[in-house]
C-alpha cells in the first residue's frame, strides 16, 4: 500500500466484483493503482475471506500488480510491509464495529484513512522510510495500531455502553446530553487528577480511542434497573460512570440518576452485563 492523501474519489465508480477480477488479473494500470484502489481491495478481501488469508491476498496481489506494471520492488521502493500490514489492521478494525455496503462506501465513510500521513499517527516518518520497515512488519512506535488486534489478526470487538432511563420520559435533547455526560466521563476524571495522554489508558481504552469510537445506547426502565446494571458493572471490574443530573431544567430541581457509561472495554466483558437490555 502506499500513504498518499486521497480522500476524493479516483476515477468512475467500479463494481466491487468487477475491480477485484482486474486486480486478480493484473489489468489495473499503475495510474490507476491508487492509494484509495489500495483501500478498496484490502476492503474486499477482509469482508470474504479471514483475516490471514485476506493479508495473503492482498500481499500477493501488491506484488504480482508491481511486476506486471514494471514497479521493482527493492530494499528502497516498490511493496512496503509495513504500510501494507498497518492499513489492512485498520481496514480490520473499522470492520469490526461498522458495516458498510461497498468498497466505496467504506472509503467515502473513513476520509481519514485515506489522507495522507494517517500512519504517522502511529509510526514516526524515520521508522516508516527505514528498510527494515519496508521489508517486514514492524510494530507502531507512537501509538498502538489497535491494541485489540493481535498477531494472529484475531480482533476483539471494543465498545461503550450507554445506558439510558427510559421511565423518565426526558426530551431526546436531554437524553442527548445525558449521554454526552457519560460518554466523556471516563476521560474527564482522568483529566481531573493531571495531565494525561493516551498511554496513560488500558490497551482496550487506547483502541477505542485510536479508532472509531463505538458505542451502543441501550434502556432501562427504573433507577433500580439502573443501579443494578452499575453494581454489576463493578463487580466485573468495569470502568463505570452514573451521571446524577442536578434537576435544574428537569426532574422539579430533584437531583436525579438518569444514566451510566460501562467502558470503554471488550465486548466479551460488556455483553454479560448489558447484552439483554433493549437498544434505546
Amino acid at each position: 500500500m502506499t500513504d498518499r492523501d486521497e480522500t476524493a474519489p479516483s476515477g468512475s465508480h467500479e463494481d466491487d466484483a468487477a475491480l477485484l477480477a482486474r486486480f486478480e488479473a493484473q489489468a489495473i494500470s499503475r495510474e490507476e493503482w491508487t492509494h484509495r484502489r489500495h483501500f478498496q481491495i484490502a476492503y474486499l478481501y477482509l469482508t470474504q475471506r479471514p483475516y490471514d488469508e485476506a493479508l495473503e491476498k492482498i500481499r500477493r496481489g501488491i506484488q504480482a500488480l508491481n511486476r506486471a506494471n514494471g514497479v521493482d520492488d527493492t530494499p528502497d521502493a516498490g511493496y512496503h510491509e509495513t504500510i501494507t500490514v498497518a492499513y489492512t489492521q485498520l481496514i480490520r478494525q473499522r470492520l469490526a464495529v461498522d458495516s458498510f455496503v461497498s468498497s466505496e462506501d467504506f472509503c467515502q465513510r473513513n476520509p481519514d484513512l485515506l489522507k495522507k500521513g494517517a500512519l504517522l499517527h502511529h509510526y514516526s516518518a524515520e521508522l516508516l522510510k527505514s528498510r527494515e520497515a519496508r521489508r517486514e512488519f514492524v510494530a507502531a512506535d507512537v501509538h498502538p495500531l489497535d491494541s485489540s488486534v493481535s498477531a494472529t489478526g484475531e480482533t476483539t470487538r471494543v465498545k461503550q455502553v450507554i445506558v439510558m432511563r427510559h421511565d423518565l420520559g426526558m426530551r431526546r435533547g436531554k437524553q442527548i446530553a445525558q449521554g454526552a455526560h457519560a460518554a466523556m466521563a471516563f476521560l474527564c476524571y482522568r483529566l481531573f487528577e493531571g495531565p494525561v495522554s493516551i498511554r496513560d489508558f488500558g490497551p482496550a481504552q487506547q483502541s477505542w480511542l485510536s479508532g472509531h469510537f463505538a458505542k451502543v445506547c441501550c434502556r432501562v426502565n427504573s433507577e433500580q434497573e439502573l443501579l443494578d446494571i452499575y453494581a454489576a458493572a463493578k463487580a466485573a471490574g468495569l470502568e463505570v460512570h452514573l451521571i446524577t443530573d442536578s434537576g435544574r431544567t428537569e426532574f422539579h430541581g430533584q437531583p436525579t440518576h438518569t444514566c451510566l457509561a460501562i467502558g470503554p472495554d471488550s465486548a466479551e466483558k460488556i455483553d454479560p452485563i448489558t447484552g439483554h437490555l433493549q437498544l434505546l
